[in-house]
Order: structure tokens, then C-alpha cells, then sequence
């Protein structure tokens, strides 16, 4: 229905709406003859019925129009106008009646409610304001919803063709050709008030869209009708020129109803149905609009492949092309794979840059309206080439790679553009071609373009989407074209972050592909064909071949080029969350009062860069603050037309000027780059370098200005001391200034170098090596000597001192030159501000230099032969050391701040005052880039140093060797850094106002005096800073206050955002063999024994035991480095990387910065981390705790994470909300006004997770909660209690209720974590062996329990798998029954019973225990699962139990009833745990013995448990009189007299007897503690989502119950919903209503009426009936 339709801007993808739309519509379609059936109202009918009419008004409409005559003043017709709206208004109004958007019509909006919940307005005006501006606008509609105006309906004049609709004012007069005046234009015009405060009308419907969407009523969606015409849009989509249009003429011409016909198109896009919003604010067109966005993202994941797969291609050709050239010996460079992949991303980035910019025109970047372009230039005219098959000869043709050259040479303005094409010259480094000198010949390289094939294969997959099935005959059916207008920055960047990880390889043999179950997306490996035989054929890769659409196997053949992910590495993506994370960072960050300069002048980071996403975003958000706040300061409005381009400008300024970030990963970086640069593209913008602000480095590990007391060491006996060194911040102690005797801490040798001695497995393999290296390191923490010990030398080569005094002496002759400086002051001269008055002085440095020559170089000479009789201690060389840091640190700091001016680039920027542009510069790019990469600068001498301190933690095993001592450290740091030299404040003055030319005199004479060493110099004398230089390059070290100094020396980041790596450091051995040989990943729980025998022969496999010991290294060194307080303070045991970060944006903000990360919370829950959470505590300003069950991440549904928001250290105080689904919940409960139903995990009305907001969802958390907390969880001190998760109020309310009652712990339990799983079965402690056992030798496993039932489940005999298990038959349960097992006792059995846990004396197997299961699901049916078990039960660690110290069997089976319920379930869930360990149990609340429903509940705890004799002695000890006239609340079905002893009929058997029973339980719990019937009402709504979904008949586990009480099993429950659940025996046949149960053989008849209990409702009914 493409005539129907018109998506030629995307405002669906249009993939999405031939491919996805449909199914959609079939749904709506369905609904609405289901409407019709039943005699009610529906659009699609509702279209048929008005189509006449309609048809007839437009088509007069349109005919009278043309006859009225010519245009008057300004080419509007009011005649026009008027005739238009007497024959159309009647007509719209029908229209709008039939598709549910006026008021009260049958079926609008779905629903009586949703329709009571809007406002509607008919042919009315809309007054509202455009800053201080008040704008008008004549509606047809105004329809507001809970979140404002949900659809404004525009009316404009009748048009035949939609061009007229979007056209832009008309030219006096008007044109021959031009439509009749009036046509397409508003019917009313819209009034604004002008900048000189008088009215001004607008009469096109592309203005006045344009004014209302900048307006205070920006409504949700704007619906323009226009006789034939219909255009939907909303506002991001129109600022980007988007929309939808509908003719509604040829859908009402072909009158037909069907699900594809054009009426149902026309009503599935704009009907009230689909456009008004529920009460809940939700509307089916965001689901729509949202389901094409996800459709884009899963096309951006198959993109992703394709670009990995180009990746292949290209390099492939040109290992191909280099082959036939004969460079035979450049394909053995082991470094080329590495290069060739990074060369090929960038080719394939170029692509993807103008495949975006051409899919935004509104950019201005690409000339797409020329003909020339289009025809001759773009990358769209490529698409037909993509249909077509190329002959065998384009293999050797390079006729599409021309034709790319010659446009990326016009983009990059290596080819001017002319007159009728004009070109912008990006001059950007991503269309150099130095960048990609092995394809394009750069560099003195040969050229190797691509052949057309391989451009034939690589466009196809950017372009078209993979087919979907076949067509009719069997053929492939062709994918749709790739919607890049639909692809947002975020996505497109979360395309080529997927590959950063990938690695490239050059095979040397036939080679397959091999990954964990075939999925090469979690990492695989490369394997010679030959050996593939001994893999599993489910491990072996295979791809769709996409022509016959076969699954085949991954070959590689031998010299070709593999692009694979290691199976250790993988990203992942938070695109999904990068507006949440911002908006609530800045809602922190600004107040009513903040300026639109304080907007400019926020500097923001993304210290986990990734491809930018959260980056791109700040500068979005801070781009509409500035803008927003600098209208109302100067009172201005600007014109909506504008603002799209204004914005841009700013954000291109805040991009350019504002943002940092750092990633380890340099492709990373690079992307970045590029995402940055989409996101700010712009007309006349050349391509922004951001080299100064976006780094590659490692932002966890490197260097800081922090520093210990050389006086207070030496009271310690080593430097491996816990004390933490003292931070000395660049703002808040000035470079310099540091007090006597302060050094910095990377002076000094650290506890964590050499960390790879410490890994077992270096002890292993290389056992001499860590040895001596411990030794080593042991000898270099020895505290520094005070003692005037060390003889200062140099080296006694005469070569050597020659060269030096050589070196210096071209050092003066440089420095006497003269150089032209920046400014206005004239040649060789600083400027420098006085302090006090602006007075200003001229300092002649040049003059300076040429006076002081000879001086100096008679100085080096005598400073030479003094150092080699001078004497000093090991602490006076390092305080000198220390001065000299300072003094370096003080000149880079300076290059950094002189560099980033000169980098900084002029942008008009609307209101901006000048002051805030960067001056004219002279100084180019590349001489910053030289003077900060200058090996003999400043600043790359004191990384040198810093980098040294850092590789000494990473220091291999094999280059022990070369590891400085003491005294060549000291050598090596004076070589670097020189020796103390006296600095006076003028030469401090002179550096902090010195210009970029200036720096270079400074950084001269600084060699000069200090007698450093040259770079190549210190270099030669110290060759183990070679291996500083390849552990420095591998791991990336960044030190961030030297690095960023700019920015430290003002304080800090204002806003950091980003998702850091939620990986734990540890060593993966079997990841690190398996790139040697794969069998250690794919193989399935091998035995030790086998790995054992098989570890040499992989350890002989070349590089496999260098790669082993690397890769060990470098965790352990991490480890070591993120657990060492010194480092991390904060930080215990092996942390999280994502905790290293929190503490580290701590550290980095300004004084008024906030910090928002999205990561896990393990650290708000790990006993180990009290200090961590209280510092957590004292910096959240915001915390929004989610749970992934809607797939937002790429990780398990069940993990939780949260977006964080830090500021400043204050008293605890943030809002928090816990168990959301996705951001937008958090923003609109932040709006609520807390009426209506509290949400919880699920809807109750719908059954999908609870999205709905909701007041109640944000707590507002301070010392108050955080002592419930405390109590909740017996925390030492409620500043680091742990947290606890609340969904609502009345679960906050229920929380505070058991944190005052007497806990469980308090009966003296004794716990045991039964036999390890795993490790006691190595032992032989036991043996995996189905079949019945013994309540002696039973070894329980998780499924044998559930709640208050023993015997729940038992494994059948194939053991498939931990599911591979078939529930107990309760009822014909043999009263001697015994567990059937997997597990059985092994060995000598004394050592079995003694190795078994003891409590005193006794085993625990001797008693009755309370045993549950230790895993929490804390999302499932229910999270606490307990049961009593009998004497003589063994159990495996999935399982915990407790017992008490004296068999008092009475309180222990009061006990377990107390804990069966769902208060204590709840209270186990809201702490949000992975495991309930004895120490949590404790926690719950214990029971009251003597309450009046104790024996009560003691009596219904007894029947659910004791299921068989073994529970005889329980029961008899328990027994009590008073249970045999204790009657059921709730009805029975089984039920059968009692007595003293225990036989067949104690305990309950049926379903629905055990489920009322447990009720029953629950309510006498709930009164026992105070908890009212209505919290506990909604903590079973809210909190136990999966389980109120089975009781109201829905999931594989649904309680419904047949007339004698049996619950149904899923067959015969299956049979009667196909049945429409009928009520009565004959309506279903008998054979449906038998079932044979397969545990024991027993078939039942299930008899009607079937049941599905109101739990709900039942718990009032007990409630009521146990207070009244």
C-alpha cells in the first residue's frame, strides 16, 4: 500500500513498516471486528461508513479552490481559505467522529476510562507561550492526557498533492506553476507575536508545525488534515524532517476492509485507538514508533554482523591483492592482521558516515538535492548496483572503488565541489588517506583498491537487511534497504562498538571456526580443519550462505584473513538508558538559577568511552539547557525554523570545548570520533578534532598527585605500608606548593610490582622466576635511607658525556633563535598578567637565552663533574625528585591549557557573549600533536615516570632480568627529570602565563639547567625502560591529573556519565589455553584428572604458556592494584571493575560536579564493602534500581543494575526506587500525584512487568531509612546498612513492621551448608546415582523442596539436566515413601558421618532441620523456599538447613510455619540477595510461642510437612489437644480425622487443601506481627508477580483447581481453555479430563466446575473471620 502511504523521510522505518507493521495491524484489525460483532463502534467500519461523504466534500473542495480566483498580497487567498473550510470542516469532523478522536464516541481510546482520563477541545484555540512570545494556534483538536497534550489536530486547506503541505511561505504573487492560492495552508493562520511585539500570522502547515513543537505545548503528536491529505509527525521526528502521510482518498476509493487494505492502514496509524493515551499515559503508537526503533536496533545487530563480515571482505581483498604482487614478506608482518583490520573499519567507516549523512539532509553536509550528487556521487545510487549479480571479471575491476575515491576525495576536499554541488570541506583525518595506506597506497606503499566483488558483497550487506524465509517457488526473497534515517548516533555507535573487540588473523592452514555451542557472538576460536573432528558438531560455526540460504560450516582457507572475537572479550552496549542517565544528572546539576554561561562552562567525561553514547547525549541535553535558559535571559524567542541549526552550532561548541573521555580500547576512541562528529554535524563545519580530550588509556590504572611524608616512613619498617598517600588535588593545593618533605607516591616502589610473582600459576610454571622476583621485590620496599649513602655519577663514557655537552650546547644555540610567539607582543616575547592591577610586562626570553649561553654551558660541564663526587641520601634525592615533578607537572599542566585554546575553534553560537570564543589562532594542529608527543618534553618526561611505576606492577616473568634496583631507579628518575634546580616566583609566573611558543624557550632552558638527559639518551643507559615502553603500550596507563591537567587544575569534571566494564578481575586459565587449543571452553565440566593430563601438551603449543603467564599477569596485577589501599581505599578483596570507577568519578568531580554511572549494586549487599556503601550512601543524590527483564541490556533477564547519580560528600540524603523495567517509569512517577493502585513487579490487570508510575515508587532515603535498614538487616551501623529493596509504600510500611520483631536467629538455630557440591563429590564423598535411598542415605538436592513440602519434586532417571526432574503424587504418596536421589553416600561410611556437619556432639543429620533453598530467585514464584527434613537427610550446599541445639520440635515446626509465609518471603527478597545463607535466615522474624495463634499455625505447618512416617515422632511431640477442634477457615476437600499418632490421613493431600491452608498460615502470621490485611494484600499484588499470575490461571505453573480440589495438570487445563473453559462435564469430553500422573502411574478424572482462587480475596476472608 506504498500509494497509500508516504514514509519517504522514515518516520517508521520503512523496513518496519513492510515487514513488522502488519502483524500489528492484524492484531488491531481483529479487535476491531470483534467490536463490530458485538454491535459496538470500531474505526475500520467507521472509515467504510464516512468514506462516501468524505470523498465527496474533497473532491468539491479541491474543485471550487481552483476556481477562486488569483492570489492576493502575500499569495493568500481568504476566498480559498474559506470555501475550503465551509466544504471541509463538516467532513474532518465525520472523519475524526469515525476514528474515536472526538469526545464520547463508542470505542474511543479504548476504554471508559481512558477516555474519562483526557481532555478533548473541538475547534477551539490554543494559546500558549514560546519563551515570553504568546503564540495561537487554531486547533480542530486538543487532546490532553496524563502527561499534557497528548494530539493536536491541525485543520488546512484542501490539497492534491502533499508537497503543498510542507511548502514554505509563498513568494508575492505566486508563480505560474503554483498550486491555487490557499491550497495546502492553514484554514486559520497561526499568530505569533513578533520580536517587536506584533502579532504575525503564519499560514503554512510546515511553519506552524515547526512553532508549536518549540512551544510550552508541545503535544505528543500533531495530526494535520487536509482534505485527500492526512500528516502525522511529532517532534524529534519533524526537527529532523520526518513524518507520515496518508491519502486518504485512495484508501477510501477502494473501500476496502480487509487486514491489508488501505482503510486499516489509515486507522492502525491514526485512529484514536492508536493516537490517545491510556490513563497510564502509554499510547499505541509509541509502542509502534518503539517497535520500529527496536526493529532498527535489531537491524543495527545484523548490521553489526555485516560490518564484521565486510571487515573479512575487504581485508580478504587486499591479502588477496597484496599476494599477487608478490609482497609475500610485508603478509608475514606479524603486526599487518592488527593494522589491516583497523585500516579496513576505517574504509567501512566512511561508508557508514555517508550512508548517515545522506539519510540527513537536514544536516546540510551532502548536496543530496542535486541531481549531480545524486547521480554521479552518492552512495544511494549504489542500491540498484546492489540488486544486480556482477560478472566473474569484476574480481579484477575496481571500478566502484574509483568511484568511492573520487567521493571521498570531494567530502574531504581533496576535489573541489563546484556552483551546482557545493561540497563541504570536512578536512577530516577519517578520509585521509594515510589512514588507510594499505588499501589506498599512502605512506610509500603499493595501492591495493578493492575489487568490484568484494564492494558488490560489502554494499550489500550495509545496505539491505537479510531476507526473510523464501518466496513461494523456494527462491530467496530479498531483504529490505537498511533504514539509516532510523538508525539514531547511539545505535549506529553501538554497531561498531560490538567489534571493538574483535582481533584479526592471517591463517596459515585450512582453518574452521569453533564456539561454545556454535554461537561465535560470546568469542570463538580458529582451529586447522584437519583437527575439527575432535570438536562437537554443535561447536562448529555455521553462517547462512545468502544464496541458497543453507547453513554451512566457517571454513577459512590458508592465508586468509578471519576477523574473530575472543572468547575472553566481549562488549556490551547501555545505549538504551543514555537519556536517563543524563537527565537525572542534570536535574542535579542545575537549579532554577542556573545560568546559560554556567551551562557553557559545564565539562563533562565519559571515563568508559565506549563509542560515546553517554557523551553525545550531555552535549544533546546541555545544548537544549543553554539554549532554553538563554532565551529567557535575554528575553528572545527563536524563531522554531531556527532552532534546529542553532542547536547544532551548540552543540558542536560544548563537543568541541567541553567534553573528555578515555578508553582503553583505541578503535574505540576513534569511533567516538566519529559518533561525536555525526552527532554535531553541520553545514560549514569542518571535521572537529577532539585528540586533546578524547584519549586512549587504561582509566583505572595509572598515577596521581598524591604523596607521603619521607619523616612519618621512616617509623615504618617496609613501603609496603597500608598507609594511604596523602591527595594533593591541582586545585586545592597548587603545583609547587607541596609541603617539606612530601614525595609522590609513584617515587616510590609499590607494593603491587611484580604482582605476577604472586599468581599460583607463575608459582607453577616458573617457580625459580617468582621466586626471585619476590625477592627483588621485597629488597625495593625497604624504606628510603637517610643516610648520606648514594654517590650521584654519571656515567664515566666519554662518548656519552660528549654527546651531552653537545646536546646542551644545540639546546643554546636553538634557544638564542628567535621565534615568532602568539599574540600581539612581537617576536620572542611571553606576555604574562601581573597579580595585581592587570598590569602587564614584556619579558624578552630570546635576549634572555643569548646573554645566558656561555653561562649555561660552563654550568652542564661543572654539573657533570660535581655529580661525580657528590653524596646524598636516598631521601634527599627523592625530595629533590619531588621538586622536580612539581616543576614539570606545572609546564604540562601549561602546554595542556595553551593547547586546548589554540585547538579551540570559533562557532557562532546564538547569544553567546564573545568573551566565551577562542582567539584567532596561528598555532596548527600538528605542532600541538608534536609538542605533546616530544619524547623530551615535560609532559612526556613525567608520563615516562609515571608509566615506569605503573609497568613495574605488570612486569613479565621472563624480563626479570632487567628490573631496576634501588639504586637504578633513583639513576634512571634523575636522568629523566634532572636534578633540583632553584626556581624563583618569576619563573613560576613566566610558566603560568606563558604562550604555546614561549613554552618551547621554557622547556629549553629546563633541559639546560637541569643537566636531563636527552630521551634517546636516558633510553640507552636504562634498557629496561624499553620494556616500560611495551607494557606502557599494551596496557595504556592514563594518569589523569597530568593527562587532564587542564581540568584538574580548575577542579574537576562537572558532569561524568557512561557504563563502566561490570566485569570482576580473575584469572580464566582455561580461557587463556584455549587460545591455544579450544577444547578448554567447549569441552563439558571435564574432570580434574583429565585436565591435568592434558595441561602440558597444551603448555607446548607455541606462545601458549607466554600467553597463559600475560594473561595471568595482567589480572593479577589488576587484583592486586584494585584491592591495595593505597590505590583504592575503599576497595577489598577482588573487586568489580564498576566499583573502581565509582570511587574514581568521585575523586574527579568538581566541588559542585555530579556523577551519574549505570552499573551493578553487588556493593549495596556484600558484607565485605560496609565502607564502600556508607561512601556510596554519602554521594547518591538519585538511585533507580532495574531489573533487565525487559531485555534493555544484552545480559540474563534477571541481573539488576542501577543508574546511579553522585554528588559532592554530604550527610546520606537521595531518592531511590527500586524494580523498574525501563527509564521512563522513574520520570513519570517523578510527576505522579500518588493516586490510584501502587504498582509492583507485574500488572495485575495486564500481566506483563509493571511499568505503570507512580509516587510511591520513589523513596526519599535519609538516616531515618537508613535505621530501618539497619534493623531490617542487623547491621553494625546504619550508615552502611545494606540496602533494602522496596517497591512501594506499603512494602516500606511492611519492612519497618519486621525490622522491631524478635528475630529467628534468637532461638540459638545451628546452621549447615551440607556436602560442596562439587568438591566433596571429587572427594568421593559421594557419587551421582539415580534410584530410591533411605532417609539415611538421601543427599537432597534444590527440587526435592518447596514450600512446606519435603517431597516436591523427584529427578526421573535420564538426568538430563537440574530440570530433568517430575513433580510428587501427594496423594497416592506410600506412607513409608522414600526420596529417589541422584546422589548416593560413597567410601567408608564412619568417614561419610564424620565428615558430615556437627552441631557439639551431635551430626546435624540426627535431627529435624528447617531446610530451604539457597539460591534466590528473587523474581520467581517465591524467593525463600523452606521445608522440614527429616533425621538421617543428607543435603548438597544448594540447599541450607537449621536445626536447633535441643530437639525442641515444637518451636522448630513453629518455626518453618513462620518462615513458609510471604512476610518473611518478602523481607528475604527485599534485601535483593543471590544466595540466603544462614546468616540471612537468622534475620527473619521469629515466632511468638505464646500467641493465641501459634498453636494454629504450629497445626497447619504439621499436615503440610509431615508427608510420610518419618515425620511420625515430630507430629507426636508437637501434638496438641486443642487441634482436633481447630476447623478450617477455607474450604477442604480431603479433609479427614486427626489423632496423636501419626497415619495416612495427618497430612494434607490435595492441592487446593494445602494452598488454603498455607493462606491461612499467612494471614495469622501477618496478624501475629501487625501487619495490616490491606499492606498484606498489596505485598502479595506487588511483590509476588509470577505467583499472582498462576493464581489467576496464567503461566506453565497456573493453580487451577477441578470440583474435589485436585489442581489441574497443564493438559487437561490446556484442553479446557481451548474450550473456552467451560463449566460443566458434558461440555468436555471425558478423555480430556483424565490424566495419568507420571510419578505414580494413578490416572484421575478432573470433574467441573474448574476454579481459579482469589488469593486475595481469600485472605480477607480469613481476616475477617479471625477478628471478628
Amino acid at each position: 500500500m506504498d500509494d497509500v502511504i508516504v514514509n519517504d523521510t522514515e518516520f517508521l522505518s520503512a523496513h518496519w513498516l513492510a515487514e513488522g507493521f502488519p502483524a500489528r495491524l492484524s492484531g488491531l484489525v481483529k479487535g476491531w471486528r470483534a467490536q463490530a460483532k458485538a454491535g459496538g463502534t470500531d474505526p475500520l467500519h467507521g472509515l467504510l461508513s464516512v468514506s462516501g461523504d468524505y470523498l465527496r466534500a474533497v473532491h468539491q473542495a479541491l474543485d471550487a479552490t481552483e476556481g477562486t480566483g488569483g492570489a492576493v498580497a502575500g499569495g493568500v487567498d481568504d476566498a480559498a481559505r474559506q470555501t475550503s473550510a465551509r466544504l471541509l470542516a463538516p467532513a474532518h469532523d465525520r472523519l475524526l467522529e469515525a476514528l474515536g478522536l472526538l469526545p464520547d464516541p463508542p470505542g474511543a481510546a479504548g476504554s471508559e476510562e481512558a477516555a474519562a482520563a483526557l481532555e478533548t477541545s473541538h475547534r477551539t484555540e490554543l494559546v500558549t507561550l514560546q519563551g515570553e512570545r504568546e503564540l495561537v494556534v487554531p486547533v480542530l483538536l486538543d487532546v490532553r492526557g496524563p502527561g499534557g497534550h497528548a494530539l493536536v489536530v491541525l485543520e488546512a486547506c484542501a490539497t492534491d498533492g502533499i508537497g503543498d503541505l510542507l511548502a514554505e511561505e509563498r513568494a508575492p504573487g505566486g508563480a505560474a506553476d503554483q498550486a491555487p492560492a490557499g491550497t495546502g495552508e492553514l484554514v486559520t493562520p497561526l499568530s505569533r507575536t513578533s520580536a517587536s511585539g506584533k502579532p504575525e500570522a503564519v499560514f503554512t502547515v510546515a511553519r506552524a508545525l515547526s512553532e508549536l513543537f518549540a512551544s510550552d505545548a508541545t503535544p505528543r503528536y500533531a495530526l494535520v488534515l487536509a482534505g485527500r491529505w492526512a500528516l502525522l509527525t511529532d517532534a524529534p521526528r519533524w526537527s529532523e524532517g520526518r513524518y507520515l502521510a496518508l491519502d486518504l482518498v485512495t484508501a477510501m476509493e477502494r473501500r476496502e476492509a480487509t487486514t491489508s487494505g488501505g482503510l486499516a492502514r489509515v486507522a492502525g496509524l491514526m485512529s484514536g485507538e492508536v493516537l490517545l493515551p491510556t490513563p497510564e499515559g502509554t499510547t499505541v503508537m509509541d509502542s509502534l514508533t518503539q517497535d520500529s526503533t527496536n526493529h532498527a536496533v535489531g537491524v543495527s545487530a545484523e548490521l553489526r554482523d555485516g560490518l564484521r563480515r565486510s571487515v573479512e571482505i575487504v581485508a580478504g581483498d587486499v591479502v588477496r591483492s597484496m599476494r599477487e604482487a608478490g609482497e609475500d614478506e610485508d603478509l608475514l608482518d606479524p603486526d599487518l592482521p592488527g593494522e589491516l583490520a583497523r585500516q579496513s573499519l576505517r574504509f567501512l567507516y566512511r561508508l557508514l558516515f555517508l550512508l548517515f549523512a545522506e539519510a540527513h539532509p537536514e544536516l546540510g553536509v551532502l548536496p543530496t538535492a542535486s541531481d549531480d550528487y545524486a547521480s554521479g556521487y552518492g552512495l544511494d545510487r549504489l542500491r540498484d548496483l546492489c540488486l544486480e549479480e556482477l560478472p566473474a571479471s569484476a574480481a579484477r575491476t575496481h571500478h566502484i572503488h574509483a568511484s568511492l575515491d573520487v567521493l571521498f576525495r570531494l567530502v574531504s576536499g581533496d576535489v573541489p565541489g563546484v556552483q551546482e554541488m557545493p561540497v563541504e570541506d570536512l578536512r577530516a583525518d577519517l578520509f585521509a588517506r594515510s589512514r588507510t595506506s594499505l588499501i589506498d597506497g599512502t605512506d610509500g606503499r603499493v595501492r591495493h583498491w578493492l575489487s568490484d566483488a568484494a564492494l558488490h558483497r560489502v554494499l550489500r550487506l550495509l545496505l539491505l537487511s537479510t531476507p526473510t524465509g523464501k518466496g513461494s517457488r523456494g527462491a530467496r526473497r530479498r531483504g529490505g534497504w537498511i533504514s539509516y534515517a532510523n538508525l539514531g548516533i547511539n545505535q549506529l555507535g553501538a554497531v561498531y562498538e560490538g567489534l571493538m573487540s574483535y582481533s584479526g588473523v592471517l591463517t596459515t592452514q585450512p582453518m574452521v571456526e569453533v564456539a561454545k555451542g556454535g554461537d561465535a557472538s560470546k568469542g570463538s576460536w580458529l582451529v586447522p580443519e584437519a583437527d575439527s573432528g575432535r570438536y562437537a558438531d554443535s561447536d562448529i560455526v555455521r553462517v547462512t550462505d545468502p544464496t541458497t540460504g543453507e547453513r554451512r560450516i566457517r571454513r577459512y582457507g590458508a592465508g586468509e584473513f578471519a576477523y574473530r572475537l575472543s572468547g575472553r572479550d566481549r562488549e556490551r552496549s547501555a545505549s538504551y538508558y543514555t537519556q536517563c542517565v543524563v537527565r537525572h544528572s542534570l536535574a542535579e546539576l542545575f537549579t532554577k538559577d542556573t545560568t546559560a554561561a554556567e551551562v557553557l562552562g559545564v565539562r563533562v567525561c565519559e571515563p568508559a568511552l565506549g563509542s560515546g553514547a553517554f557523551a553525545n547525549e550531555a552535549v544533546n541535553q546541555l545544548a537544549e539547557a543553554y539554549l532554553e535558559r538563554r532565551q529567557k535571559e535575554l528575553g528572545q524567542t527563536i524563531d522554531a525554523d531556527r532552532l534546529p541549526a542553532e542547536r547544532r552550532r551548540v552543540k558542536a561548541w560544548i563537543a568541541l570545548h567541553r567534553v573528555y573521555g578515555v578508553d582503553l580500547n583505541a578503535t574505540a576512541v576513534e569511533l567516538a570520533e566519529v559518533s561525536m562528529w555525526l552527532n554535531v554535524m553541520q553545514p560549514h563545519l569542518a571535521a572537529p578534532w577532539f585528540g586533546l580530550h578524547l584519549r586512549r588509556g587504561n582509566s583505572l590504572i595509572g598515577a596521581r598527585r598524591a604523596t607521603y611524608d619521607l619523616v612519618a616512613l621512616r617509623k615504618a619498617r617496609t613501603l609496603h605500608s597500608k598507609e594511604v598517600p596523602t591527595d594533593q588535588g591541582l586545585a586545592a593545593v597548587p603545583l609547587g606548593t607541596l609541603g617539606t618533605g612530601q614525595v609522590h607516591h609513584f617515587l616510590l616502589p609499590s607494593a603491587t610490582w611484580g604482582a605476577v610473582a604472586d599468581a599460583k600459576q607463575a608459582k607453577e610454571l616458573d617457580s625459580a622466576g617468582a621466586k626471585a622476583m619476590r625477592a627483588w621485590r621485597k629488597t625495593m620496599l625497604k624504606r628510603p635511607d637517610h643516610r648520606r649513602d648514594d654517590v650521584l655519577r654519571r656515567d664515566a663514557n666519554a662518548a656519552l658525556v660528549e654527546a651531552f655537552l653537545e646536546n646542551e650546547a644545540a639546546n643554546q644555540q636553538a634557544a638564542s633563535a628567535p621565534v615568532a610567539s602568539v599574540g600581539s607582543a612581537g617576536a620572542g616575547t611571553v606576555i604574562t598578567e601581573a597579580l595585581f592591577g592587570g598590569e602587564i610586562q614584556q619579558i624578552d626570553l630570546a635576549e634572555q637565552a643569548r646573554r645566558t649561553d656561555e653561562d649555561r654551558r660552563r654550568k652542564a660541564e661543572k654539573e657533570l663533574r660535581r655529580r661525580t663526587v657528590r653524596r646524598a641520601s636516598q631521601e634527599e634525592r627523592l625530595t629533590a625528585l619531588a621538586g622536580r615533578v612539581e616543576r614539570l607537572w606545572a609546564i604540562a599542566a601549561r602546554r595542556l591549557e595553551v593547547s586546548e585554546q589554540e585547538a579551540s575553534r570559533r562557532i557562532e553560537v546564538w547569544g553567546m557573549p564573545d568573551a566565551l570564543q577562542a582567539p584567532p589562532s596561528t598555532v596548527t594542529r600538528e605542532r600541538i600533536e608534536n609538542a605533546l608527543a616530544d619524547p623530551d618534553s615535560m609532559y612526556q618526561r613525567l608520563r615516562t615516570v609515571m608509566n615506569a611505576w605503573c609497568a613495574l606492577s605488570f612486569w613479565p616473568l621472563d624480563r626479570r632480568q632487567e628490573l631496576p634496583d634501588w639504586s637504578e631507579w633513583l639513576a634512571t628518575l634523575e636522568d629523566i627529570l634532572g636534578l633540583d634546580s632553584v626556581q624563583t616566583a618569576d619563573s613560576e609566573r613566566l610558566v603560568d602565563q606563558a604562550g604555546f611558543d614561549d613554552l618551547d624557550l621554557i622547556e629549553r632552558a629546563e633541559r639546560a639547567e637541569t643537566g636531563m638527559r636527552s630521551s634517546v639518551e636516558f633510553q640507552v643507559l636504562h634498557p629496561w625502560l624499553a620494556t616500560v615502553q611495551e607494557i606502557t603500550e599494551k596496557e595504556g596507563f592514563f594518569h589523569w591529573e597530568l593527562d587532564f591537567a587542564q581540568v584538574f587544575t580548575r577542579g574537576g569534571f562537572d558532569l561524568q556519565v557512561g557504563n563502566p566494564p561490570w566485569v570482576r578481575p580473575r584469572t580464566d586459565v582455561d580461557g587463556l589455553l584455549s587460545e591455544g587449543d579450544p577444547w578448554w571452553s567447549l569441552s563439558n565440566k571435564p574432570s580434574v584428572a583429565v585436565k591435568k593430563e592434558r595441561m602440558p601438551h597444551t603448555l607446548a603449543r607455541p606462545g601458549v604458556l607466554h600467553t597463559v603467564l600475560d594473561g595471568t599477569a595482567e589480572v593479577i596485577v589488576l587484583s592486586e592494584l584494585l584491592s591495595d589501599p593505597t590505590v583504592y581505599p575503599l576497595l577489598s578483596g577482588q573487586p568489580d571493575l564498576y566499583r573502581a570507577f565509582m570511587y574514581q568519578v568521585w575523586e574527579h568531580q568538581s566541588k559542585r560536579g555530579i556523577s551519574s554511572l549505570i552499573h551493578m549494586e553487588t556493593h549495596f549487599t556484600d558484607a565485605k564493602t560496609p565502607g564502600l556503601r556508607a561512601a556510596a550512601y554519602r554521594h547518591l543524590r538519585r538511585h533507580w534500581q532495574f531489573i533487565n527483564e525487559l531485555r534493555l541490556f544484552d545480559i540474563h533477564n534477571l541481573v539488576q543494575y542501577g543508574v546511579h547519580v553522585y554528588g559532592t560528600e554530604q550527610p546520606p540524603s537521595f531518592r531511590h526506587a527500586t524494580s523498574l523495567y525501563h527509564p521512563e517509569t522513574v520520570q513519570r512517577s517523578l510527576m505522579h500525584d500518588s493516586s490510584g493502585e501502587e504498582p509492583g513487579f507485574k500488572d495485575p490487570h495486564t500481566g506483563t512487568w509493571d511499568l505503570r508510575p507512580h509516587a510511591s515508587r520513589i523513596q526519599d532515603v535519609g538516616e531515618t531509612v537508613l535505621r530501618t535498614w539497619r534493623a531490617v538487616t542487623e547491621a553494625d551501623d546504619w550508615r552502611s546498612a545494606p540496602m533494602v529493596s522496596t517497591v512501594n509504600s506499603a512494602a516500606s510500611r511492611t519492612l519497618t513492621t519486621l525490622a522491631n520483631q524478635p528475630r529467628i536467629g534468637g532461638l540459638g538455630l545451628n546452621f549447615s551448608r551440607g556436602w560442596d557440591e562439587s568438591i566433596d563429590r571429587q572427594k568421593g564423598r559421594f557419587i551421582r546415582e539415580w534410584g530410591p535411598s533411605s532417609w539415611e542415605d538421601a543427599i537432597l538436592q534444590g527440587p526435592h523442596l518447596h514450600v512446606s513440602t519435603p517431597l516436591y519434586k523427584q529427578p526421573n532417571e535420564t538426568m538430563r539436566s537440574n530440570k530433568d526432574w517430575t513433580s510428587t503424587d501427594l496423594e497416592a504418596l506410600p506412607i513409608d515413601a522414600q526420596p529417589i536421589t541422584q546422589y548416593k553416600p560413597a567410601g567408608d561410611r564412619t568417614t561419610y558421618d564424620r565428615l558430615y556437619t556437627h552441631w557439639g556432639d551431635s551430626s546435624a543429620r540426627d535431627h529435624y532441620r528447617i531446610a530451604w533453598r539457597r539460591m534466590a530467585a528473587n523474581t520467581g514464584e517465591r524467593t525463600l523456599i523452606p521445608t522440614i527434613i527429616p533425621p538421617g537427610t543428607a543435603h548438597v550446599h544448594p540447599i541450607y538447613s537449621a536445626g536447633l541445639p535441643e530437639d525442641n520440635s515444637r518451636t522448630l515446626a513453629l518455626a518453618e510455619g513462620v518462615v513458609s509465609t510471604l512476610l518473611a518471603d518478602f523481607q528475604i527478597r527485599s534485601r535483593a540477595r543471590n544466595d540466603i545463607h544462614g546468616s540471612d535466615f537468622s534475620l527473619l522474624p521469629a515466632p511468638d510461642i505464646h500467641s493465641d495463634a501459634a498453636t494454629r499455625i504450629l497445626l497447619r505447618t504439621l499436615r503440610l510437612n509431615c508427608l510420610t512416617d518419618a515425620y511420625a515422632e515430630l507430629w507426636t511431640e508437637c501434638w496438641d489437644e486443642s487441634f482436633v477442634t481447630d476447623a478450617p477457615i477455607l474450604e477442604r476437600y480431603d479433609e479427614r480425622p486427626i489423632g496423636s499418632e501419626w497415619t495416612a490421613d495427618t497430612p494434607l493431600r490435595r492441592a487446593e487443601d494445602r494452598r488454603n491452608a498455607q493462606a491461612e498460615i499467612d494471614v495469622m502470621m501477618a496478624i501475629m506481627l501487625g501487619v495490616p490485611i490491606d499492606d498484606l494484600c498489596t505485598i502479595y499484588r506487588t511483590q509476588f508477580a509470577v505467583l499472582y499470575d498462576y493464581d489467576h490461571g496464567h503461566g506453565q505453573g497456573a493453580y487451577v483447581y477441578d470440583a474435589n480440589g485436585r489442581q489441574l495438570p497443564t493438559p487437561v487445563r490446556q484442553a479446557w481453555e481451548k474450550r473456552q473453559r467451560s463449566t460443566s462435564n458434558e461440555d468436555m469430553p471425558l478423555s480430556e479430563r483424565t490424566h495419568t500422573h507420571p510419578n505414580s502411574g494413578v490416572s484421575y478424572v478432573y470433574d467441573l466446575p474448574f476454579r481459579i482462587r482469589d488469593r486475595e480475596s481469600d485472605f480477607r476472608r480469613i481476616h475477617t473471620a479471625l477478628t471478628t
